[in-house]
């Protein structure tokens, strides 16, 4: 009777460490929450994460244009706005990181600016560049490869839009136009850096919106249209590289606002659309990828303003979440295991003792 019961025992618990992280993992597959707020409602802010902290600058609220800086720390949940402010108001604008320093350009007034800012994460400080984008730009998307900006699309206050790829060096305060240009300008299509390329997401001008995915070979000058296509034409999105894939959140297509969150694996070259749903339909939405999550901030429905933060934790992440259950209910598994041994050993000897 002992040793079945010790043998039942054993099973459960084996069962368990293979069972519950598993049932963990579906509990928390990819799952989009709302963690926070940010001060007021923010649309078409420009955004980054320089390793600890989240920066969004400017933005439309839905009365104006903002000249804040909202700093937002993941690891406290601490949202803070800072003392400095940008030059002017100033929205539509494009943001990268290099690993120092924050650089964008964008919209003042319904003007669209050719200035390039640094902000300095450790001093908070806000410095005009002398460098200037060869026209003024809102609207249009950027990148970091290691080495360079570059900001491609956008258009101007009159709705001229632009196919020229810019490129932007920080350490030299120097814009050069690389000779590149898009394949059909456009506006509202935002971009991941994978390491290798970087791939651009739909878009729209002022006749079309596309459902092209872009990947830019910046090594050998190239860009080239992907056979994968966007699950519909779409635009005002924004994307993550998660190390993996690229996640698109929200948009608008030719008729409504869209609450989707779409997956692009460039390795296979396909699309998926996820299970889990931003809170409601929302556009212009900001966002940046930490460490094993996608953070979204704000967004615009129509004549709804937003002040979300959004936390997306995708499937492929899961067993990092889940890492101390599997531990515990393995470790138990293996106590039980060796309870058994130590039992069948035992007895074995008792049963040759008494021969």
């Amino acid at each position: 009777m002992r040793r079945s019961s010790l043998l039942i025992i054993s099973v459960v618990v084996i069962l368990l460490s293979t069972i519950l992280p598993v049932m963990n993992s579906i509990a928390h597959d990819n799952e989009l929450k709302v963690i926070g707020k940010l001060p007021m409602p923010v649309y078409r802010a420009s955004t980054i994460w320089d390793g600890k902290d989240v920066y969004i600058f400017g933005g439309k609220d839905g009365a104006q244009s903002l000249d804040t800086i909202v700093r937002y720390t993941p690891t406290t949940g601490d949202v803070v706005v800072l003392d400095i402010h940008l030059p002017t108001p100033k929205d539509g604008a494009s943001a990268i990181f290099d690993g120092e320093y924050g650089l964008f350009g964008g919209n003042f007034e319904g003007l669209s600016t050719n200035e390039i800012l640094r902000f300095d994460p450790v001093t908070e400080n806000i410095t005009k560049m002398d460098s200037e984008l060869p026209w003024g730009l809102q609207g249009c998307g950027s990148f970091w490869d290691g080495n360079y900006a570059y900001i491609y699309g956008g258009h101007d206050e009159n709705r001229v839009f632009h196919p020229e790829i810019i490129r932007y060096d920080p350490s030299l305060d120097h814009v050069i136009l690389t000779g590149l240009e898009l394949p059909g300008v456009r506006a509202g299509g935002p971009a991941v850096w994978t390491g290798e390329y970087a791939y651009v997401f739909a878009g729209r001008n002022k006749t079309m919106i596309y459902d092209q995915i872009l990947r830019f070979d910046m090594a050998f000058g190239e860009i080239k249209i992907m056979n994968a296509r966007m699950p519909e034409p779409v635009y005002h999105t924004s994307a993550v590289w998660d190390g993996a894939r690229a996640l698109i959140f929200g948009g608008r297509n030719e008729t409504s606002v869209v609450n989707t969150i779409v997956s692009y694996d460039p390795g296979t070259d396909s699309v998926e659309v996820e299970e889990a749903r931003l809170p409601s339909e929302r556009e212009r939405t900001s966002a940046v990828w930490i460490r094993n999550h996608a953070y979204v901030f704000g967004g615009q429905e129509n004549a709804i303003y937003h002040d979300d933060i959004m936390r997306f934790g995708p499937r492929d992440i899961t067993e990092t979440q889940i890492q101390d259950p599997i531990l515990l209910y393995q470790l138990m598994g293996l106590v039980a295991v060796l309870v058994i041994v130590v039992w069948i050993v035992g007895r074995r000897k008792k049963e040759d003792n008494k021969e």
